[in-house]
């Protein structure tokens, strides 16, 4: 599985009112990143967010701190592509800040969702366990949108 990286600094203007990391900057960040991930696959013209399963905050981060956002895909359904991002002070890439998920869907013209074709096949144990924790949680999302549709 290829990863890629984005590096952000964090300012004043990122903070929350508790002067560390603004989850909604996070996001942002997180989001763009794994679509980093998905354009190593697929035309990023045809890709919109579906969901993003959230983000796991581990250790605060502050201004000043350098922090890279790695995604790399973990999991492909039939149209869609689930993205495990991780998020690390640069100098210190072995201790995971906040990580998070994001699936995409892929469309076609209609903005209907289209097959890709694409499998993602694990080389390690980690990224075995990722996938297995992406599509468990695709899983869990299409059970709660479908739940959804009843009201």
């Amino acid at each position: 599985m290829k990863s890629t990286y984005a590096q952000h600094l964090i300012k004043n203007a990122d903070l929350n009112h508790h002067e560390t990391f603004f989850a909604g900057r996070c996001a942002e960040w997180l989001i763009e990143s794994s679509y980093f991930a998905i354009a190593q696959y697929l035309d990023t013209k045809d890709v919109v967010l579906l969901v993003l399963h959230g983000i796991d905050f581990r250790f605060p981060l502050y201004s000043g701190d350098i922090v890279t956002f790695e995604s790399k895909v973990v999991a492909a359904g039939r149209s869609t592509m689930t993205v495990y991002t991780k998020v690390y002070k640069s100098n210190d890439p072995d201790i995971i800040d906040a990580y998070g998920y994001a699936t995409f869907s892929y469309l076609d013209a209609n903005h209907r969702s289209r097959t890709h074709g694409i499998v993602i096949n694990p080389e390690t144990e980690e990224e075995r366990l990722l996938q297995q924790e992406a599509n468990e949680l695709m899983t869990e999302s299409l059970k709660h949108a479908s739940r959804s549709r009843m009201y």
